[in-house]
């Protein structure tokens, strides 16, 4: 058994190699030296908490891409050449093929390249610090335009489910618990016009039709019958329409975001059928601003490659602190019979689950033909517009590549006139 174990470990030994080496989307050849580094992947589970019940059913909703962050070195008397062409070839569209000296052969999506200046600390070495994802696709490969049909078949199917179930939810047995629907419509539609109001004043065509949607809810909560479907069919229109009256991601998911905290506030603390109502509301609410930022990606002004990423991890993690926070309304009614608990999200939570996932694919196929990030450690003080027309060829129309420099890197002050050496600035390619 001895001799077997130091068999194994004599042949583990054996394959692993001091360097790893890099095959460009255009066939580019590259050999650096490799320390370490480690690969993760987060798993989406979704957990379901029964009151009265003990534990939880757990439902995997399977792994995102593995992540591998990447140190090396070039070493040598041309190192400074390998590390000025392998960081050209960093411009490239397309999959890398690298040989790892553990992993051994993979094919991975460069996300960002950092190249390390360490002035005369280290002879003979230039290191880089990169980032990368598998983007071993589930099933058939889909362009972009496919994958945003299928989110929003999705998107419309969780709304579907969504809808249904507050109308088989939601409870009009006598006028007090009635008027817990109006009384809670009323202050869902104070938070909507609140938080989502940024938006849709910017396109008066949506601004004038979410106006009339208001209207519509008005005029509903003042009807003798109330109709639970579409009065939940308007609210998902209210807050899902402003999203198509800007590109920029980043003011899609901020208000939305925004919302589903006021929608929090909402919250009742009492286990009354009225408390139920309020609960069913906040569960329709949350789900269709789930479900708005999921569509949030769909023709999203996305320019870099981070940017996509990073969008994908905040709807992931939109998604899965608000579906946990649902979950905690439900201990508020433990003790109830079944008929007068709630249960978040007990018809819908499938299909908004597929909806954030085709979304959170849809950002990862978006970024493979995206700018890079290109990080750049100054030797010495620089002028910023010196940065901006060295990297981006020029100034721009109307200096537009100078005020995206500024403006990425979130410059202010002084520094907008002068960096200090060491300072870390970020370029896109």
């Amino acid at each position: 058994m001895i001799g077997l174990r130091e068999q194994n470990i004599m042949t583990a030994l054996d394959r692993l190699r001091e360097t790893i080496d890099f095959v460009s989307p255009q066939k580019k050849f590259f050999t650096a030296y490799w320390g370490e580094n480690e690969r993760n992947i987060s798993k989406s589970l979704g957990v379901f908490k029964y009151p009265g019940i003990k534990g939880a059913r757990v439902q995997d909703l399977d792994a995102g891409p593995v992540a591998y962050p990447l140190n090396f070195f070039f070493q040598g008397e041309n190192h400074d050449r390998q590390a000025e062409a392998f960081f050209s070839a960093c411009l490239e569209n397309g999959l890398w093929e690298i040989t790892h000296p553990v992993f051994d052969a993979l094919t991975l999506q460069l996300s960002s390249v950092s190249q390390l200046a360490s002035g005369t600390n280290e002879i003979n070495i230039s290191r880089f610090k990169t980032e990368w994802i598998d983007p071993t696709p589930i099933g058939e490969i889909v362009s972009v335009q496919e994958a945003s049909e299928r989110l929003l078949i999705q998107a419309e199917l969780a709304n579907e489910s969504s809808a249904g179930q507050f109308e088989r939810f939601v409870s009009l047995e006598n006028a007090s618990v009635r008027s817990s629907v109006v009384t809670g419509s009323r202050s869902l539609l104070d938070s909507i016009r609140s938080a989502m109001s940024a938006l849709y004043e910017l396109n008066a065509q949506i601004n004038a039709y979410i106006n009339s949607v208001q209207r519509a809810i008005d005029n509903a909560l003042n009807e003798v019958v109330l109709k639970p479907l579409a009065l939940a069919r308007q609210f998902q229109q209210l807050i899902q329409l402003p999203i198509q009256a800007t590109d920029n991601i980043e003011s899609k998911l901020s208000a939305t975001s925004d919302l589903i905290e006021s929608i929090f506030e909402l919250t009742p603390n009492t286990p009354f059928p009225e408390s139920r109502n309020t609960a069913s509301l906040i569960d329709l609410a949350v789900t269709a601003s789930l479900n708005a930022a999921a569509q949030s990606v769909i023709n999203a002004d996305l320019t870099t490659r981070r940017e996509a990423l990073d969008a994908a991890n905040l709807i992931s993690n939109l998604f899965t602190d608000n579906v946990d926070r649902l979950d905690e309304i439900q201990k508020t009614f433990e003790g109830q019979i079944a008929a007068r608990q709630y249960f978040s999200q007990s018809e819908s939570f499938q299909d908004i689950t597929l909806s954030v996932l085709l979304a959170i694919d849809l950002a990862i196929r978006t970024s493979f033909d995206l700018k890079i990030e290109k990080k750049i450690i100054l030797e010495r003080p620089r002028a910023p517009i010196m940065i901006a027309l060295e990297e981006y060829g020029g100034p721009g129309d109307n200096d537009a590549n100078i005020d995206f420099f500024i403006t990425s890197n979130k410059l202010a002050g002084d520094e907008i006139f002068l960096l200090p050496s060491g300072k870390e600035v970020v370029v896109y390619v």
